[in-house]
């Protein structure tokens, strides 16, 4: 199962998710068993919290199609779980979220994003979070720079027009990827990106356990992540570059 989510000028986010993370995965359609629909993912969110909340282990998602008051047919994500109240009362919950089925022509126009060129790749610690959390006190500033080299050196700089200037900087060398055309070891690559869109991706490294980071200095920014060791659930958050 895949779930994009891309808007204009925001970043994109592509997750993966495997068959085997659910108890029951079915899916028929005339177009190869493939059925691709939009939704409001707000929606869907605010469901999940409640699922969360509540005292049960099991969801279920269906999608389906009913006839409305006009005698037309419309899709909805049909969610429902039994929250169980007592040893002798349950109370079931069920959420109808609207979606608009796509046509295959527009499953050939979602592509995932591609960079011409990787600059630098280097495999994160799973306590980088502590590295990130030091620019939440930055709350006003627009603007993050990331900074990393050849060697595994990896660095946040933040400026604002009060001549405020700090890099921090991880204390080890990371693990990087080196190409046959690699250059010197301490050639450093940069790029600048809103500092709202690089919080949301700090957040999806603090749930993740398998973590790489990737600068391409002209393009983007991305962080590829596994939630476990067992990969069965990858995440790709695609940031564009600011130029200034």
């Amino acid at each position: 199962m895949n779930i994009i989510s891309a808007s204009l000028s925001e970043p994109q986010v592509w997750c993966k998710l495997s068959n085997e993370l659910f108890d029951v995965y079915e899916v028929e359609s005339l177009r190869e068993n493939t059925i691709s629909f939009e939704m409001n993912v707000d929606q869907l969110f605010h469901v999940l919290k409640q699922f969360e909340k509540s005292n049960s282990d099991q969801l279920a998602i269906r999608l389906q199609k009913r006839e409305n008051d006009s005698g037309k047919r419309s899709a909805s994500l049909a969610v429902f779980f039994d929250d169980t109240i007592s040893t002798t009362s349950v109370v079931t919950h069920t959420f109808s979220i609207s979606v608009r089925l796509l046509r295959k022509e527009s499953d050939e126009r979602i592509t995932e994003p591609e960079l011409s060129n990787v600059d630098v790749l280097m495999k994160l610690p799973v306590d980088i979070s502590m590295l990130f959390r030091r620019i939440e006190r930055y709350k006003n500033l627009e603007f993050l720079k990331i900074i990393g080299t050849k060697n595994g050196s990896l660095s946040l700089n933040i400026q604002e027009e009060n001549n405020l200037n700090v890099t921090i900087t991880w204390n080890e060398l990371l693990q990087v990827q080196q190409n046959s055309d690699s250059l010197s070891g301490d050639e450093s690559f940069e790029i600048m990106v809103k500092l709202r869109d690089w919080k949301l991706g700090a957040k999806i490294c603090e749930i993740c356990k398998n973590m790489v980071l990737i600068i391409s200095k002209d393009e983007a920014l991305v962080l590829h992540c596994y939630l476990d060791d067992s990969e069965t659930c990858e995440i790709i958050y695609f940031i564009n570059g600011v130029n200034q």
